[in-house]
């Protein structure tokens, strides 16, 4: 039955991509004969197996690119008081408590609608990373970094700050997606008496405009002309060294296309999943427009160009990986490429459109 199944999605993406056959002898199929990529297509490969029974039948999803795109201020209420959740990930550089203009300017936004003359709480929270007495510290200074822009926006508030470290984690830390539960508690909270209206804001187009611009072969992988790259100690395996570089980030229609380089520097071939934790599941974050956004995936399906768990790095062979993510909500000139929080971040990439 799984092999029936593998054979059927195989033939659904075949008939996708299936040119027209030639009708001379001298014709040469090319990479432009294909054509581009639509919403349609992009519908069909979503057909992923459903795990609420056992008939093992495929389901088609349409595509919807809304959960990989995250924006600053997430507002809930609730017995009667409203929190305000800043992702720390979108506001701040990994272990910094400096806030763009950008950054400040949008704070301000999102305490527009506080009554006037109200008590608001400013509530700093880090993951469980570093030590207790590191993340107290750092929670402290962002609350009051967040707190100061608060202040410029709404003097009349009565702020009340304070910093929790990791002693209020608003997700466990274990399981199969730690990665993502250390963002969430990665945040500072606004907390008031009372509710507000959330800001309208934009959303991750799901229109049928398919990508433009001509079909390339990549060159073989090479250091040379990558936008940039950074050299750290693999947080998971001591003593390898690795490099982390992307060549490219690239708007094609509807989606966003991120090219990364990874190379171990000496020592014996490794996993790449060993040695640079979150290769398959970068992030991509727009601090100009305070967006973040995540790969395209669903029910374990990622969209990326290699099976990360069957590659090793080997020193003097870089190996690319391309991740596939929703085009940006607004338009952005650079972005932060993000593959390991804390040990391999790529800031102000430049970011090109295909024509």
């Amino acid at each position: 039955m799984r092999r029936s199944l593998r054979t059927a999605a195989l033939a659904a993406a075949l008939v996708l991509v299936a040119p027209t056959a030639a009708t001379a002898a001298d014709d040469v199929l090319t990479l432009d004969d294909l054509p581009p990529i639509t919403d349609g297509m992009l519908t069909s490969l979503f057909n992923v197996r459903t795990y609420d029974n056992l008939t093992g039948i495929l389901t088609t999803r349409t595509y919807d690119p809304t959960y990989a795109v995250k924006q600053l201020g997430d507002v809930s209420t609730g017995s009667g008081e409203t929190v305000v959740t800043l992702a720390s990930d979108i506001l701040f550089t990994s272990d910094s408590d400096k806030l763009s203009a950008n950054a400040k300017k949008r704070i301000g936004q999102l305490v527009d609608d506080v009554p006037k003359s109200a008590t608001l709480h400013v509530d700093g929270h880090t993951d469980s990373v570093d030590t207790p007495s590191h993340n107290q510290a750092l929670s402290e200074r962002r609350a009051k970094a967040v707190a100061a822009a608060v202040a410029d926006a709404r003097p009349d508030l009565d702020l009340e700050v304070r910093g929790y470290g990791e002693s209020k984690l608003k997700e466990s830390e274990s399981g199969d997606d730690v990665d993502a539960a250390r963002a969430a508690n990665r945040r500072v909270e606004l907390r008031y008496e009372g509710s507000a209206t959330p800001s309208p804001t934009a959303t991750a187009t799901t229109s049928t405009t398919a990508p433009t611009g001509s079909a390339a072969v990549r060159a073989v992988p090479t250091w040379e002309g990558v936008l940039a790259d950074t050299m750290a100690e693999s947080p998971d395996v001591p003593g390898a060294k690795v490099r982390v570089g992307v060549e490219s980030v690239v708007v094609r229609g509807n989606v966003m296309q991120v090219s990364v380089l990874v190379e171990q520097v000496g020592g014996a071939p490794a996993r790449a999943h060993d040695l640079v934790p979150g290769l398959s599941r970068p992030l991509v974050v727009d601090r100009e427009n305070l967006v973040q956004y995540s790969v395209l995936s669903n029910t374990g399906q990622t969209w990326s160009t290699d099976q990360l768990g069957t590659v090793d790095l080997v020193a003097g062979a870089p190996t690319r990986f391309v991740a596939t993510f929703p085009a940006p909500v607004a338009p952005a000139s650079a972005v932060d490429v993000i593959v390991t929080p804390g040990s391999f971040e790529l800031a102000g990439v430049p970011v090109t459109t295909a024509s």
